[in-house]
């Protein structure tokens, strides 16, 4: 109890409101009036509660003790708020059984493994009331079984030389800037931006936390092999999946087989779309790899050229452009030299 206690901070943090909306059964937010020493089947139902919150919410829910279904705040004695916390902890990590007419079997992934956290709390003001009585806001937090990690992206804005990438050295490398710059060195991704000590582009940088709030240091993966890197556009990736890659340099693709996934530097079981990800390939010699080249899956239609039409619009140009010209060419991570072969048309 009281480990769940010391990460709440009455005098800092925000109390909760005197009134809350009635409860919704959709949704992430549950109200329990108080969780005192419930029977067997009353906890087992509280624990698939707990669940289907926690699916609701993404592995996230919200537990607000001590008020009723109407949203009043009725508040519980000392005693009874840390009888129901105690049982808020107990159904975060309860075993989960599978129960028939003749036998029980423990499921293997039996721990739920959520964590939870006192959020806020407000003294409740009963007439007529002998001792004086609390409500709490907690968050029940569980990592879903797919990744390693909840994955959370913040961006960081401000006027030039506000300092915001020597914050964000300090914080990602854990070490504090000498007062001449050395922090944001790490974030630099040109020459002109060490020369200069300002950053020209946006950046992505990983900060892991564990359960204590302090710095992960465990990102390094040596002798995995060849490696690629990059956003997944469609459908996901695991383990052991065999894919296809290209285009080499004759445009074909080959067969490539996955080895281990990587999401912010430590394995997962899979990534789906819209993860950034690193994946190590089975027996794929480094130098054949080169940057622009895709992962796709084995029925996929597979298509690589070296002409192609687009429409061009010119904003500035201080030279004319003709058949002959060249210039670089960005399609997703391809930085490419391409020439102007034929204009067809000018509008």
């Amino acid at each position: 109890m009281d480990e769940l206690i010391s990460f709440f901070d009455a005098e800092n943090a925000d109390e909760m409101p005197a009134e809350l909306p009635p409860e919704i059964e959709e949704g992430n937010v549950e109200y329990k009036l108080k969780l005192v020493n419930p029977s067997h089947s009353r906890f087992e139902h509280l624990v698939t509660q707990m669940k289907w919150r926690l699916q609701e919410g993404e592995g996230e829910a919200i537990y607000e003790i001590g008020v009723e279904d109407s949203g009043m705040l009725a508040g519980l004695t000392n005693a009874e708020l840390d009888a129901s916390l105690c049982t808020l902890q107990r159904m975060a990590a309860e075993l989960v059984y599978l129960k028939n007419l003749t036998f029980t079997i423990t499921v293997i992934n039996k721990m739920l493994g959520a964590t939870i956290t006192v959020l806020r709390e407000r003294h409740v003001e009963l007439e007529g009331a002998e001792c004086q009585k609390r409500a709490m806001e907690i968050l029940v937090r569980k990592v879903p079984d797919d990744q390693p990690f909840l994955d959370l992206r913040l961006a960081v804005l401000g006027n030039v030389d506000a300092g915001k990438s020597t914050l964000i050295g300090v914080l990602t490398q854990g070490e504090l800037d000498n007062g001449r710059g050395r922090a944001r060195l790490n974030l630099f991704r040109h020459l002109h931006e060490i020369q200069s000590g300002r950053t020209s582009s946006i950046s992505h940088e990983i900060l892991g936390f564990n359960d204590h709030g302090e710095i992960d240091t465990l990102f390094s993966v040596p002798g995995v092999g060849s490696v690629v890197g990059g956003t997944i556009h469609r459908g996901s990736i695991k383990e052991h999946d065999t894919l296809q890659m290209g285009p080499f340099d004759d445009g074909s693709f080959q067969q490539v087989k996955v080895k281990t996934v990587h999401r912010n530097r430590l394995p997962c079981r899979l990534v789906q779309a819209g993860q950034a990800a690193t994946v190590a390939l089975c027996d794929v010699p480094r130098e054949t790899l080169r940057r622009g080249m895709v992962l796709v899956s084995k029925e996929a239609p597979l298509i690589a050229c070296r002409l192609f039409e687009a429409d061009v619009f010119v904003l500035f140009h201080s030279s004319q452009i003709q058949p002959g010209f060249e210039t670089t060419l960005h399609v997703g991570s391809v930085c490419q030299t391409c020439r102007i072969e034929k204009i067809c048309d000018k509008v």
